[in-house]
């Protein structure tokens, strides 16, 4: 997965979507920071999803786009260019 790549230095950062922890766990067990920020913040108009929700319990859980990268200051600088 992502958290691999950037674990193994293949890649320098990632994206990817979490509903249930799909960007916040890979990045734990890969050593890796991993950021979910609130639903809205990134679009996901461009990002290849099979649901733009996920359901339970009656309640509609949205899927959000966060990045994956070596540090803190990484996810930092990715969120300034993507949110601003």
């Amino acid at each position: 997965g992502e958290g691999a790549m950037i674990a193994a230095r293949c890649s320098i950062l990632g994206v990817g979507s979490d509903i249930a922890g799909s960007i916040r766990i890979p990045a734990e067990h890969c050593g890796v920071f991993g950021l979910k920020p609130y639903s809205k913040r990134i679009s996901a108009h461009y990002h290849a999803v099979f649901s733009k929700a996920f359901t339970c319990f009656g309640k509609s859980i949205p899927l959000c786009i966060g990045p994956l990268g070596k540090s803190a200051l990484d996810l930092a600088l990715f969120m300034n260019t993507l949110t601003t």
